[in-house]
């Protein structure tokens, strides 16, 4: 008994190019590859005319150029936006992941914090490098809004900690032990500097943000 094969039907490369690319448009890197494979494959008795190789890579230089220019034009746009929301700042409090202090001698930097409602006590524990914890303070009742916490710069047995840079976690509960959440706060917005990486604002609490690092703002 004979098999007969079923016929096999080609697709053209042209339709099927039409059907992988349906608005028939190309890409820089799509050009490159195009214009080396033509290369490749060109017949050695009519090769390609070197003024019909002058224009094509005069054409991908034009489309490398306008690929940049847009590139370009992209980058400043959104570097326009972002500088225009850090202006949009000033003078209002910015919320952040963390809130730290700083130690230098004498000198603490303040921390702030800000309740949704009324607590009826917040404690600030003071957390080292190390991710250990150094000492904890309890604040009592505090209100709603934002409230600055001055550290006095000693450990849980009196002494002064060493000069560095240390993580204030806040923890507040109501008048029924329930846990309210409290947003870290880097203070109001006072100055603006603009930096290759970004915007950094700066607060009246002596700490600079970088805009990448604002997780929301409050009144």
């Amino acid at each position: 008994m004979s098999i007969v094969s079923s016929p096999t039907t080609l697709t053209p490369a042209s339709s099927a190019s039409q059907i992988n690319n349906p608005k028939n448009t190309i890409t820089q890197d799509g050009f490159l590859k195009l214009l080396i494979a033509q290369l490749k494959h060109q017949d050695p008795m009519n090769p390609l005319s070197s003024d019909q190789f002058i224009q094509e890579n005069t054409m991908f230089s034009q489309l490398q150029q306008l690929v940049n220019m847009n590139q370009t034009l992209s980058k400043l746009s959104n570097q326009s936006q972002t500088n225009a929301y850090a202006a949009s700042l000033l003078g209002k409090n910015i919320l952040t992941n963390t809130t730290t202090i700083t130690i230098n001698g004498t000198s603490i930097t303040p921390a702030a914090y800000t309740l949704s409602q009324n607590a009826a006590d917040v404690k600030a524990t003071i957390i080292n490098a190390s991710g250990n914890s150094v000492a904890t303070i309890d604040l009592g009742p505090q209100n709603a809004g934002t409230n600055t916490f001055q550290f006095n710069g000693k450990n849980e047995n009196g002494n002064y900690l060493s000069n560095g840079t240390y993580t204030v976690a806040f923890t507040a509960t109501d008048s029924n032990g329930n846990i309210i959440p409290v947003n870290q706060s880097a203070g109001t917005v006072t100055s603006i500097s603009f930096g290759p990486d970004g915007p950094v604002l700066h607060t009246n609490l002596g700490k600079s943000i970088s805009i990448n690092n604002v997780t929301g703002v409050s009144t």
